[in-house]
């Protein structure tokens, strides 16, 4: 980004204005930001900020934002697969990167063949810490598991609990949310690919 406010202020305001970010708008925000890169690098930065990248260095530094960029098949201790991606999000303090993961799983119901899904993030807060969020959705069930470096207070834990709880009674889902340490549960898929902080 300090490249791109030199080169095109504008743009690069518009970019980082389209930045996830760690508040309400996130979710939505995230959708967004995984639309719009999902065809490469340069189609997101547009084609006059991707000339301006390359003519800068020959295109090494435009060549480092796609591979940033890409996602990647990344295999973890259970042995399943990931598609992860590395994704920067907009903070006070500067940008910061968690890591988004995927992996879907084909399975036998009662009904026939089904598909699990599982999606993953990680990334570092400054009042939590490391922070692991893995959700694991089969059919019309969605589990979710909220683990952090760091405990929170015991009003934060019960609105969460409240917050899932009417989430999933709105979306006409049933599942389960469990919170405790990440101390021993992180997924290093990655040690480039993963959160600011590998525990």
């Amino acid at each position: 980004m300090p490249v791109l406010e030199a080169l095109e202020p504008g743009e690069a305001a518009f970019l980082q204005a389209g930045l996830p970010r760690c508040d309400s708008t996130f979710g939505l925000a995230l959708a967004v930001f995984l639309a719009a890169t999902a065809r490469g690098a340069q189609d997101w930065l547009g084609g006059e900020t991707s000339a301006s990248l390359d003519e800068l260095d020959g295109g090494a530094l435009l060549e480092e934002v796609e591979e940033a960029l890409e996602p990647r098949s990344r295999r973890s201790a259970d042995g399943r697969l990931w598609r992860t991606l590395r994704i920067p999000v907009a903070a006070g303090d500067g940008a910061h990167s968690l890591l988004w993961g995927v992996a879907v799983e084909d399975g036998e119901a009662g009904d026939g063949v089904h598909t699990a899904v599982s999606f993953l993030l990680q990334m570092r807060l400054p009042a939590l810490g490391a922070v692991q969020l893995l959700a694991a959705g089969d059919l019309r069930r969605l589990d979710v598991t909220l683990q952090t470096a760091e405990g929170m207070p015991a009003s934060v834990l019960a609105d969460l609990h409240a917050d899932y709880a009417a989430a999933m009674a709105d979306a006409g889902l049933t599942g389960q949310l469990t919170i405790g340490s990440v101390v021993g549960s992180w997924l290093d898929l990655d040690g480039t690919l993963s959160a600011d902080t590998t525990l």
